[in-house]
């Protein structure tokens, strides 16, 4: 199988805009989860969303309460977002290549 490689500067991503199919943003890009096999690095998933923010912080239980408090509306704050499904050929605007309710929220 042969593999297409891109070097990405993953410190500049994050931060940046995560934009859906229609153009609106999902969230921002809080972390980037890889693996390392074979002395090689393999991006698993990203964190995309303000939760993203305080599951790295490990505070998911102080980010739902303050969430709660000041949100009436039940939409995710955060999503993890398989590897294959965030389009990075524009490391400044990625974009998801999946619907938003194929994503697993936080």
């Amino acid at each position: 199988m042969n593999v297409s490689k891109q070097e990405i500067h993953v410190e500049r991503m994050i931060g940046k805009k995560v934009f859906a199919l229609n153009g609106r943003s999902v969230g921002r890009l809080q972390e980037i989860r890889a693996s390392v096999d074979r002395n090689q690095c393999y991006v698993k998933e990203f964190v995309v969303g303000s939760y993203g923010m305080f599951e790295r912080l490990s505070a998911m239980s102080i980010a739902r309460a303050i969430f709660a408090r000041f949100h009436s509306d039940s939409r995710s704050h955060g999503y993890l977002v398989p590897w294959k499904d965030l389009d990075l050929s524009d490391p400044n605007r990625p974009r998801l290549r999946c619907e938003v309710n194929e994503l697993i929220p936080l």
